[in-house]
């Protein structure tokens, strides 16, 4: 829209300069007045031409006075006619509140005066609606992709957008180009009014073309990726379905598979706030993986799991190989991206076959939990396969198992999530540390009473002795397991 400095370089309208910020406000429309008073009632945005009758012979305090009005107004400017000098307080005043103050020689047709102005200020406002209206026809093809809408946008705009990365740029930014709530890209435009009023709706055409596009994209590694967790999750009777199932989206199942568990930590479910970032957080990693993999040679996959992230890659060739390329993406995954820094990732396998990817993924789960342990933050874990972890391993694994060993921990289920869960780690350290309650207490960071006062609580909903080597060795191992994940 036309600024004050839009009417001062129009030199055939012989407008000069005498205070105020530069450019000024945007002008929204002309308006004469014949008396100072008058400049009360003029609107935000306006350009106010005092004319020789208003100004002649005034005093000064009633020309401050009509310019604190006009600045209190939101009015553009005061265009004084025949009068080239104001006092210092009126220009002291429009520096304050932003009003620009001008001045234009004395003439006798003052109704021509006032429409070349108006029509220098409608005619570059209705210009840019008319090229904004073009724009938006342009982008009116629900199919077109990122690239034609950004050419038929500058074709309609006569100018060039250009379509950059994400470095540097926010969600907040006009230009941004989101898939969903991840900023995949940001559309620069010219520094021109049209086009820069243009920019949001360009950019919103173009986040609806990419977010197409990144779905056709990722459609099919999708959708194994979703086979693939409930093949890893399912209890033993609804294999044999799903393994048909991901034989016809073109799994190859008898081949060797390596997973890696990104663990985004638990989520305050009782926090609105708290799981909008989670659920933020695990689209962008994701969307970062399915990206960075598929760039990859190999058939990768990944999914989203309770809130987590599963990473699984297949491979007919070295087993070896596949483990070493898994771990070399995610190390740029986990290096690249901002929205993992509080991720713990375990790593699991290579196994073969259905089973082999089932033991894999728990792996990977187990060896996730340990780093949390560990607080080993954005290092990928290699699941230890020797000793009690392969025995938990291949419990965790097995449905059946499973099954037993979470109905030990049923009552606890009953208290809730956050009661249950600081009830398995309090049975943990103190069965960890042998019954010892002094032990377990600093292990928990707690006092030994609190220790005693939380196990005698826990004690009569298990229904478990725990003099008993037989209850207490069940109970161990269900801990672990349920902790191991």
């Amino acid at each position: 829209m036309t600024t004050p400095q839009d009417l001062v370089d129009t030199h055939h309208l012989d407008v000069h300069w005498l205070a105020g910020p530069t450019p000024g406000r945007p002008i929204s429309g002309v308006r004469a007045v014949e008396r100072l008073a008058d400049v009360e009632g003029q609107g935000s945005g306006r350009l106010v031409v005092l004319t020789t009758s208003a100004t002649d012979h005034a005093p000064a305090y009633e020309l401050d006075i009509a310019t604190r009005l006009a600045g209190a107004h939101g009015c553009a400017a005061l265009l004084f006619v025949g009068k080239a000098e104001v006092p210092r307080t009126c220009r002291h005043l429009a520096e304050r509140s932003g009003l620009v103050l001008l001045t234009t020689p004395e003439t006798p047709d003052i109704a021509r005066l006032i429409i070349r102005l108006d029509r220098l200020v409608t005619t570059t406002a209705a210009a840019t609606l008319e090229r904004l209206a073009a724009v938006q026809a342009a982008l009116a093809d629900g199919e077109a992709d990122a690239t034609e809408l950004l050419d038929r946008a500058g074709a309609a705009i006569g100018l060039h957008f250009a379509y950059v990365g994400p470095e540097d740029a926010t969600a907040a930014d006009p230009g941004a180009v989101l898939a969903g709530e991840q900023l995949v890209g940001v559309v620069r435009a010219p520094d021109d009014e049209a086009a820069q009023l243009a920019l949001p709706i360009v950019a919103a055409a173009v986040s609806r073309a990419r977010q197409r596009e990144l779905a056709r994209l990722f459609a099919p590694t999708q959708t194994r990726g979703e086979v693939i967790a409930q093949l890893a999750f399912a209890e033993s009777g609804h294999l044999p379905a799903l393994v048909e199932q991901a034989r016809r989206t073109g799994l190859r199942l008898e081949a060797h598979h390596a997973a890696a568990w990104l663990d985004l930590g638990p989520a305050d479910a009782s926090d609105a706030d708290a799981l909008a970032r989670r659920r933020h957080q695990l689209g962008q990693v994701e969307l970062a993986g399915l990206q960075l993999f598929g760039e990859m040679s190999g058939s990768w996959h990944i999914a989203a799991v309770t809130g987590n992230l599963l990473v699984t890659g297949t491979s007919e060739g070295s087993p070896e190989r596949l483990l070493a390329g898994l771990r070399d993406g995610l190390g740029r995954l986990l290096g690249s991206n901002d929205g993992v820094i509080d991720t713990y990732v375990g790593v699991g396998g290579p196994w073969q076959g259905v089973d082999g990817l089932r033991t894999a993924v728990t792996e990977a789960r187990m060896a996730a939990s340990i780093a949390r342990e560990k607080q080993r933050a954005r290092v990928p874990h290699q699941f230890d396969g020797t000793g009690i972890s392969r025995v938990l391993a291949e419990l965790a694994a097995s449905p059946t198992s499973r099954k037993v060993l979470d109905d030990v921990l049923a009552p606890l289920d009953e208290l809730g999530p956050e009661k249950s869960d600081q009830a398995v780690r309090t049975l943990l350290a103190y069965l960890d540390e042998q019954c010892s309650p002094s032990r377990a207490a600093k292990v928990l960071h707690l006092h030994p009473n609190a220790v005693t006062y939380r196990i005698r609580r826990l004690q009569p909903l298990l229904d478990l002795d725990l003099e008993s080597p037989g209850d207490r060795f069940t109970l161990h191992l269900a801990c672990r397991v349920r902790a191991a994940g």
